[in-house]
């Protein structure tokens, strides 16, 4: 009755395997580079829109809604463009600031304008593809750590749960709220301009959840930044 000898994985063989998984590793990363490069500059371009935008809103409120409405608007108009004006402030603020960092922070900007684009739905339809391919080339990495500090834990909870109340808030009654803050004749321009501002409030929220799965304390910090800018 013959042996078959058996032939045992020695260390030269772990090595070549080590070495072949390094490899493989180097390859998948420098294919990741040129795709690294072009969202940052997208995102650059987004920020530079977003803040484009936000500025003429907030300091121009009667030119665009002359524009978008064709007649003379109001105060309530102005009041309400200058929010939507200031959220995109923050975003474009947001999304300058952090065009360089991780992957699972670069996902919580993409998901921003997936919802944004979802919501509105007068975007272009560009951006909201563009979006879900660069997420989806970073197989949609939303982050694996967890902040110790408990009262940092519940400050961006409580900030993500605001924003969502605020947001669908004002989407579902816009026109109860702004019956209750003003006295002149709201009409469906002034409902418009409010759920506009609910939707920026409601995919805010996005960033104070994901804020928690951030690994470096300033990237954090940019988004409270952010936040206190708004």
């Amino acid at each position: 009755m013959s042996v078959q000898p058996q032939i045992r994985a020695g260390p030269i063989t772990d090595v070549t395997a080590s070495a072949t998984f390094q490899t493989l590793r180097f390859i998948g990363k420098r294919q990741l580079l040129p795709i690294m490069e072009l969202q940052r500059s997208l995102l650059l371009i987004d920020a530079a829109v977003s803040l484009f935008i936000g500025f003429l809103l907030f300091f121009t409120p009667s030119l665009i809604g002359y524009f978008i409405f064709v007649k003379e608007i109001d105060g309530v108009h102005w009041h309400l463009l200058r929010c939507i004006g200031c959220q995109h402030i923050g975003a474009g603020f947001l999304i300058y600031k952090l065009r360089n960092s991780s992957v699972e922070v670069l996902s919580a900007c993409h998901i921003v304008r997936i919802l944004y684009l979802k919501i509105a739905k007068y975007w272009c339809y560009c951006w909201l593809a563009m979006n879900f391919c660069l997420q989806t080339a970073h197989r949609w990495s939303l982050g694996e750590t967890v902040i110790t500090n408990v009262m940092e834990n519940i400050l961006f909870q409580m900030d993500s749960l605001v924003c969502v109340i605020i947001g669908v808030a004002w989407l579902a009654f816009p026109e109860w709220l702004l019956h209750r803050q003003v006295r002149i004749h709201l009409g469906v321009s002034h409902e418009f301009c409010a759920r506009l501002m609910g939707t920026d409030f409601l995919t805010s929220s996005v960033i104070s959840s994901h804020a928690l799965h951030w690994k470096k304390p300033t990237d954090r910090l940019i988004a409270i930044d952010c936040r206190s800018l708004v």
